[in-house]
């Protein structure tokens, strides 16, 4: 479970701020001491009194009134520094994690210039406008950077999502320095054109993590099916998953598409080398459907068809040259997925036909599913009225009771009459 970093704050303040009310109870009880009845003071000289006698002491009363209560009084001490050694603890906290924010807020900022400088003169020879007027790289926060590209063939719009460690964050730092647990990623979200191909799934993500993926994605499990039979293929390495193999055979069949995916685990186009620890390509994910499964055929039929593209980045600072070579491979991967769909995504007449079939089988499946839920809640409806009757009549008198079941049959006889039907 990843915790935010204002939750570990919150989570620091609030174990220092109970050691702060730990040590003060312990000060009540050690520090302050109920004081004895204060004596007056020995050097005081009392002045002398007559005898008491009962008119003088009733005279004393009358105009004195009763006795004077004697107070306790509490006997404290001055404070001391040691004190406060919570609260001053909690306070250098404080200063400490929004010194380290503010000094940090902008360490991916040297990130971000290093990937546009190797990667901007693709996208610039690929598509019409990039960013805003601004800036053509958008920080949305200290972590995440936007990129935006427009005007281009078979292409709606591009979206790069730039998502970097939490360098800002010291609480984070501390914890990913402990359990590395995350790294600095790229993923890309296109809208395609919508006639420019059939509709298909066609995805191809790391082997070590196919199952964990196609559970979560109901798109993948109903119309996708592994392929283990493309020649040049890293399948030792990733999973080709479609339901349109005539389109996956002509992807694989590009030199270009094929060198990228060998370079993205290091290794030549012969598969040759040595391997990357990690892949730099998660995922690409062409799909035509909901990730999630649907729960209306409306779902369904506003589904926009995307390619979902996502990368793990190198160390970009410094950026060693063959780290370099490959980020510009693996951009090129982009427009060359994207390319692939426009020239090889309308399938042939058979192929074609054979994907709508199985679409419509999906839409029946789900509409019939939608159907039976619908039952069920009728029934549930029906059957918590019934039970509320039930529990009434048991509560009336048989000649209650007998008043209602007429009741009830009379207003039966009049629907079924209005229906058409005789019941003798």
């Amino acid at each position: 479970m990843k915790f935010r970093s204002k939750h570990l704050f919150l989570l620091l303040v609030l174990v220092l701020s109970i050691a702060a009310f730990a040590r003060a109870a312990s000060n009540d009880d050690g520090d302050f001491v109920a004081g004895a009845i204060q004596e007056e003071d020995d050097d005081v000289t009392e002045p002398e009194t007559e005898p008491s006698t009962p008119t003088a002491e009733a005279k004393r009363s009358f105009f004195s009134g009763p006795p004077a209560k004697v107070v306790p009084r509490l006997a404290t001490r001055p404070a001391r520094v040691t004190d406060f050694l919570s609260e001053i603890g909690l306070a250098l906290a404080l200063v400490v994690y929004v010194m380290y924010y503010y000094i940090n807020s902008e360490a991916n900022i040297p990130l971000v210039k290093a990937w546009y400088d190797t990667t901007g003169q693709i996208w610039s020879s690929n598509f019409a406008a990039m960013g805003n007027p601004d800036a053509k790289v958008i920080k949305d926060s200290p972590r995440d950077y936007v990129f935006y590209a427009t005007g281009r063939i078979y292409v709606k719009y591009l979206y790069g999502y730039l998502r970097f460690k939490p360098r800002h964050d010291l609480l984070q730092t501390i914890i990913e320095y402990v359990w590395p647990l995350e790294h600095d990623e790229l993923v890309y979200k296109i809208a395609l054109n919508d006639n420019e191909s059939d509709d298909f799934v066609f995805a191809i993500v790391r082997k070590d993590k196919y199952k964990e993926i196609s559970k979560d994605r109901w798109d993948l499990e109903t119309f996708g099916k592994p392929r283990t039979d493309l020649p040049n293929f890293p399948h030792q390495y990733y999973t080709l998953v479609t339901d349109a193999p005539e389109f996956a055979t002509q992807v694989v069949s590009e030199p270009r598409i094929i060198k990228a995916l060998w370079a993205a685990v290091g290794l030549n186009e012969k598969g040759q080398g040595t391997p990357l620890k990690e892949p730099c390509l998660e995922s690409i994910e062409l799909t035509d459907m909901p990730a999630e499964k649907p729960t209306s055929i409306e779902e369904i039929e506003k589904a926009v068809k995307t390619l979902t593209i996502k990368f793990r980045l190198p160390k970009l600072v410094p950026l060693e040259e063959s780290e370099a070579e490959r980020l510009k491979t693996l951009t090129q991967l982009v427009i060359d997925i994207i390319d692939s769909v426009g020239q090889f995504g309308k399938l042939p007449l058979e192929a074609s036909q054979r994907l709508k079939k199985m679409r419509m089988v999906a839409s029946d499946k789900l509409r019939k599913e939608d159907d039976q839920k619908r039952k069920d809640a009728l029934y549930k409806e029906k059957l918590e009225e019934k039970n509320k009757r039930d529990e009434a009549l048991a509560k009336l008198t048989p000649e209650e009771r007998r008043r209602q079941e007429d009741k009830e049959k009379k207003k039966e006889a009049k629907k079924n009459l209005k229906r058409g039907k005789i019941v003798m």
